[in-house]
């Protein structure tokens, strides 16, 4: 009995290796992939750190800052610092932010911070007191600062009026 080339028959015979031989070509690959992932020579890939979590949205309508003690006597006595120049201090070695218009050296306390030290470098050579205010920071934590103040903004770089930071801690004190 003959069949032609072209018959379903003779294709399957004449190109299609047997099941078998399949299965076991296949079975091979997979173990020669593997190996070459765990040979000796080949150490897996260290696995980078996890991202960081995205921190979490801010609200619509951003919280007032609380508002700035009253300047202590000696504050015309501090030297001005303006916004430039406490840009230059943005690192773990030199930490500067300012509150309320007045530049403190965080430097001594990034690692006492209950919050850990990384807040305050991500806000290091910056104006942070919508995060102060925005974490509930209050005029206490504003008086522990103290020892830490290195100056006072200029005039024209001021945000917080001192008039209103004046009448907001007597109001919080309970003073008229």
């Amino acid at each position: 009995m003959m069949t032609s080339l072209g018959s379903e028959e003779g294709m399957s015979s004449a190109s299609s290796p047997q099941p078998g031989l399949l299965s076991i070509a296949g079975d091979a690959l997979a173990l020669a992939v593997a190996a070459l992932r765990l040979g000796p020579d080949s150490a897996p890939a260290p696995r980078s750190p996890a991202p960081a979590p995205a921190p979490a949205p801010a609200p619509k309508a951003a919280p007032a800052p609380a508002p700035a003690p009253a300047p202590a006597q000696d504050d015309a006595d501090l030297p001005v610092v303006s916004l430039s120049e406490v840009a230059w201090h943005d690192h773990h070695g030199d930490c500067w932010i300012v509150v309320y218009d007045r530049v403190y050296d965080l430097t001594p306390f990034l690692w006492e911070h209950p919050g850990g030290e990384e807040i305050l470098l991500d806000y290091a050579g910056r104006d942070a007191t919508l995060a102060f205010a925005g974490i509930g920071h209050g005029p206490a934590m504003l008086l522990a600062l103290r020892p830490h103040l290195v100056g006072r903004l200029p005039e024209a770089e001021r945000i917080y009026s001192v008039a209103a930071a004046e009448r907001g801690v007597l109001q919080l004190l309970g003073v008229s």
